[in-house]
């Protein structure tokens, strides 16, 4: 008999039962996801934290295994884990991975999976927690995209200012005529540089947009380029998208393009149509060398496509005929300008 017993106390069940409300309260309120599973991927108990980041109802969760849930990219390795979980090989796993809401939504989570153990040491059960690192993610996408972008700058400077070189050259009187020019397009490149790196607004309009990005390495008298179009107002991330593209553009056409010899044409066109309300602009070189397409996808052409297509929510198309380069791109006047625009 115990030392309760003895004082005629019987022992009271109550700190057990408060361990049990207390166990209960962290795993429904808890700010990750917490999942019990069945062996075979069933979902047997879930918190309100899980349910809402996979952004259903318990009910409806219960009803599925997390094979339901799993990008179909990452589920392999995901059984793979599990396999030798169960197998005794390995005492818990962890792994990031992506899961699908119902919407088709695309999320990424930090998993932890430990089995619970019966008396014997077998599981029965297995234990997940989920932390949805969807922002840091993101975040390290964004980081990875500008060290790409820094390095494409870096390898790409030395052949631009090798080709402003030549072309002042052939354009200067004198020695201090290309001394004097020369400068000032080392100068544009080191402002334009230094306003891409910054994220700044690069212009309040689409034509102060390109004649900017042109002067940093075309003097304004240069009779190869040609501009047409009407006053379109751009927001800061489509002015920054753009910005970027054109630079690409026109170093590509520097090194590679119409603007690589004295005889080649570059004529930028854009308009716009009220109704459906989208701005149509066009890139094209003539006159230049035979184009070879690329053989691989770099990161200008990245640029030059994905990444403008994503800041102006438009429909971006590179043509590399052997004629010359033409880019167009097509987007809504919604997501590039801030105020009505002029036809």
């Amino acid at each position: 008999m115990d030392s309760l017993s003895k004082l005629g106390h019987k022992p009271s069940a109550e700190p057990h039962e408060k361990l049990q409300t207390g166990y209960k309260e962290t795993f429904d309120f808890a700010g990750v996801g917490i999942a019990q599973v069945g062996l075979d991927g069933r979902f047997v108990d879930l918190n309100s934290s899980f349910c809402r980041m996979m952004g259903r109802s318990k009910e409806d969760l219960l009803g599925l295994t997390f094979q339901d849930l799993t990008y179909y990219e990452d589920l392999g390795l995901n059984l793979d884990l599990l396999r030798s979980l169960l197998a005794g090989e390995i005492p818990n796993y962890r792994m990031e991975k992506r899961y699908i809401r119902p919407n088709g939504e695309v999320f990424w989570a930090d998993l932890t999976v430990s089995p619970h153990l019966d008396s014997q040491g077998k599981p029965i059960t297995l234990i997940s927690i989920v932390l949805d690192i969807t922002a840091q993610k993101e975040a390290h996408e964004r980081l990875r995209f500008l060290m790409g972008e820094l390095s494409h700058r870096t390898k790409n400077l030395a052949s631009v200012v090798q080709a402003i070189v030549n072309q002042t050259a052939r354009n200067a009187g004198s020695v201090s005529d290309f001394r004097d020019s020369l400068n000032a397009r080392l100068a544009g490149i080191a402002a334009s540089e230094d306003l891409t790196a910054s994220r700044e607004t690069l212009a309040t309009d689409l034509q102060g947009l390109i004649a900017r990005q042109l002067a940093v390495f075309l003097s304004g008298d240069d009779n190869r380029v040609r501009l047409s179009g009407p006053t379109v107002s751009l927001s800061p991330d489509a002015s920054r998208g753009l910005g970027m593209a054109l630079h690409e553009l026109i170093t590509n056409a520097l090194k590679h393009g119409a603007l690589s010899t004295p005889d080649g044409s570059l004529r930028i066109a854009w308009h716009v149509d009220q109704h459906p309300g989208r701005l149509t602009l066009t890139w094209t070189e003539r006159g230049g060398p035979p184009v070879q397409p690329p053989s691989r996808t770099g990161f200008g052409r990245r640029v030059i496509e994905s990444m403008v297509a994503t800041s102006t929510r438009g429909e971006v198309e590179l043509r590399f005929a052997p004629e010359g380069v033409t880019w167009s791109l097509i987007a809504p006047l919604d997501a590039i300008s801030t105020q009505p625009n002029k036809s």
